[in-house]
């Protein structure tokens, strides 16, 4: 079996895979059963990773996940060691999918990442914005009066705000659903065949959003450095 481990600003998820399939998967390492493990994978992007120090107790091997890595694509982008590597993991989740076709994987967590990989199997990059928590909280730390206020994946009820919590909630949250319709537009401009891949923390909710014909991969990143690590393997 292979392990999987994806570590992100505020979560951390895992999976254990026999081939491409998830047998078991959670969010709190713990205990967890690793004697039928035979690889282990990390993404990660902090600096003080309590899954890499889980497996060195543990006295595990892991392949940290990097732009080094072996990667089951090529990169097309100027400065690949600042490249986020939930980006690569949602990336190689989308060729795993849709293999040989041009795809735009957006990732909607803390932040919202947007990822285009071309028919030919290269990454040319995207583009990176705030998250819909983020821009709650940025409303609120770069303001003197604004609240901070407890967004619980809930549609505004109208449009136009009646009160200051009702006007920053329908800003936030139906810009965010207008920016990714805006981006989708222009990529399906640009590129024929588009298939649009949605995962993240908040892609349930917009995926009941937006109107696009969106495929919705809860676990891609997941199943993307599951894809990576076998790639590594050959």
């Amino acid at each position: 079996m292979n392990l999987c481990i994806d570590e992100g600003n505020t979560a951390l998820k895992f999976a254990l895979f026999e081939q491409n399939k998830i047998l078991h998967s959670g969010t709190e390492l713990g205990n967890l059963d690793t004697d039928e493990v035979e690889q282990i994978i990390i993404s990660s992007v902090l600096s003080d990773s309590a899954a890499i120090a889980w497996c060195q107790q543990k006295g595990l091997s892991f392949h940290l996940l990097s732009s080094q890595s072996k990667l089951p694509f090529r990169l097309n982008y100027n400065t690949p060691e600042t490249l986020g590597n939930d980006r690569l993991a949602a990336i190689a989740g989308a060729m795993l999918h849709f293999p040989g076709q041009n795809n735009l994987v957006i990732v909607a967590g803390s932040c919202i990442t947007y990822n285009f990989i071309e028919s030919e199997n290269v990454f040319h990059g995207g583009a990176i914005s705030p998250g819909i928590k983020m821009r709650f909280k940025a409303l609120n730390h770069f303001t003197a009066r604004l609240p901070l206020i407890s967004w619980e994946g809930i549609v505004p009820e109208q449009i136009i705000g009646s009160d200051t919590n009702s006007s920053m909630t329908s800003g936030v949250v139906y810009g965010a659903i207008s920016e990714i319709e805006g981006i989708i537009k222009r990529y399906e401009d640009r590129f024929a065949n588009l298939n649009i891949i949605l995962s993240g923390g908040d892609a349930p909710f917009l995926v009941s959003q937006l109107k696009n014909n969106i495929f919705a991969r809860p676990e891609l990143l997941l199943e993307g450095l599951n894809h990576i690590l076998n790639h590594n393997d050959n």
